[in-house]
């Protein structure tokens, strides 16, 4: 009879050892989430970049098809009809496009509503949410 007690105590969990596992799995969950969400955002970020190149490379199609584009000093609407049609599935809001000082390609505050965007092919800066958060100049600091 002693012996049948003792199976039937070890047949399960105690309350103590329920609340650790509960614990170690939410402290688990406390360091991954952020990770998991920078992770995610990190990516999202990445491809709206990815998606602001495909502005650049409608304008060189325009460019290749027209032989020719001529870009206003204060640049042209990213929604304008010689270069929207040949962007790619994305819904842009705002933006322009124009030749910087050097003469290259340049967008300025190309925003879907999410992220906002500015600079050269090579130099694109997004960030999440309004486009004031991008600073065209940077500071200049000096040593007084």
């Amino acid at each position: 009879m002693a012996k049948l007690k003792k199976e039937i105590k070890k047949k399960g969990f105690t309350l103590i050892e329920i609340l650790g596992v509960l614990v170690i799995m939410s402290v688990i969950v406390v360091i991954a989430l952020p990770i998991s969400t920078k992770i995610i955002n990190d990516v999202k970020m990445k491809a709206y970049k990815e998606s602001v190149k495909s502005i650049f490379r409608a304008v060189n199609i325009y460019i290749a098809d027209n032989n020719f584009i001529e870009l206003p000093e204060e640049g042209i609407d990213i929604n304008d009809n010689r270069i929207s049609p040949n962007i790619e599935n994305v819904n842009f809001i705002s933006g322009k496009i124009f030749k910087n000082e050097r003469g290259d390609l340049k967008v300025e505050n190309v925003s879907n509503g999410v992220f906002c965007a500015s600079g050269t092919y090579n130099n694109i800066r997004v960030v999440k949410g309004d486009c004031s958060k991008l600073d065209t100049d940077p500071p200049i600091l000096g040593i007084t």
